[in-house]
């Protein structure tokens, strides 16, 4: 299975890209931090929605594949991505602080 780093993907397909069997195991690395995702719903018969983008998704099965998981959950490059993406969301929209920050992601949900 090829990955687009610009696409994003459920657990699902997560799961089948990473080779994981077990689907529980999968959510817990998201909640444990080691597989970065974002909570898009709930199931109508329970469960949790997540949606994941491909770069993470394959900077996450580099990680899983050298079995570093335990021992890193972000690279310091995945942190300072992350950070400047979220300083240019704020310059884009005007917002000074975390709260209009959150605000404003509640509102694009």
């Amino acid at each position: 299975m090829k990955i687009n780093s610009e696409k994003t993907y459920s657990l699902s397909e997560a799961q089948v890209f990473v080779g994981e069997k077990v689907r529980a195991r999968m959510r817990k690395y998201v909640e444990d931090g080691q597989l970065m995702a974002v909570k898009i719903g709930e199931n109508p018969g329970g469960g949790t929605r997540y949606a994941i983008k491909g770069e993470h998704l394959i900077s996450f099965k580099n990680k899983y594949d050298k079995g570093t998981l335990k021992t890193e959950k972000y690279s310091i490059a995945e942190v300072k991505m992350l950070m400047n993406r979220a300083l240019e969301f704020a310059k884009e929209h005007n917002l000074t602080t975390l709260d209009e920050v959150n605000n404003k992601l509640k509102e694009l949900k």
